[in-house]
């Protein structure tokens, strides 16, 4: 009996550890460059891009994505976990694009739509260390770089 016993315990405590251990090797809930966390579905695999918007440098993770995110599903996540941002919307090459930018404008998410459709193309994360205006971040595009 004593034998089981300790069999028992030993299982136990192989099972907590486990338990504890593989969460903290599970990957980062935030994205490493702006800190911001990931929606569901999202991991960090790809290096930071340096990147310039309206003639500021910045630092960029862009995660494809492709399954079950909505543009719709994507915006209502952001806006119940990133709370104090202000969105801004606007369309680029017939894909929606719905930002997310920090009170200070030095973080931002970028939510891109599939042409005619309301899949997400991409998220991708930002982080200046200048911070952009609200004006800045309603008229950027790849049309308008120095947003004027």
């Amino acid at each position: 009996m004593p034998n089981l016993v300790t069999k028992s315990l030993l299982l136990l405590i192989a099972f907590s550890v486990l338990a504890f251990a593989v969460p903290a090797f599970a990957g980062s809930a935030n994205d490493p460059v702006s800190g911001l966390p990931l929606a569901p579905g999202i991991t960090p695999s790809n290096d930071p891009m340096s990147i310039t918007i309206c003639g500021k440098p910045a630092q960029a993770n862009q995660y494809p994505l492709s399954g079950n995110h909505t543009v719709p599903g994507d915006i209502a996540w952001y806006k119940a976990h990133l709370p104090g941002y202000h969105m801004v919307h606007g369309f680029w090459s017939n894909r929606s694009q719905d930002t997310f930018f920090s009170p200070d404008g030095t973080k931002g998410v970028n939510i891109t739509g599939v042409p005619q459709g309301d899949r997400v193309f991409s998220v991708m994360y930002l982080s200046l260390k200048t911070g952009l205006t609200e004006h800045q971040w309603t008229v950027f595009s790849p049309s308008n770089p120095s947003c004027k």
